[in-house]
């Protein structure tokens, strides 16, 4: 899956079999704070491409049966995309989510 923005060429993988996958966000995201589209990163090197790439990962991970696999989040590596009103959240274990798109 292209995920380009955060480096040129960069690109997260979706892996799976028999209806579950996982979305594999690499260098896409580097802490759960990073799902929140409305904050532009200093280390993006393509802010609008960035943000839809980031939007593109919510949307997949939104998906029934995906886990979200942050690499490089701090202590919390798979979660889950879920609705939270009009926005979506990255569940990790109960209580700890954080705001997606």
């Amino acid at each position: 899956m292209a995920t380009l923005g955060h480096t040129p060429g960069h690109a997260s993988y979706v892996v799976g079999d028999d209806g579950r996958c996982a979305v594999i966000v690499g260098d896409a995201m580097h802490n759960p704070k990073e799902a929140d589209v409305e904050i532009a990163f200093a280390f993006d090197d393509d802010r609008p491409r960035a943000r839809a790439a980031r939007e593109a990962l919510g949307a997949r991970g939104a998906l029934p049966h995906t886990v979200l696999a942050g690499c490089h989040f701090p202590d919390l590596v798979f979660g889950t995309v879920r609705p939270a009103g009009a926005r979506l959240a990255i569940s990790f274990a109960p209580g700890q989510e954080w705001p997606l798109a």
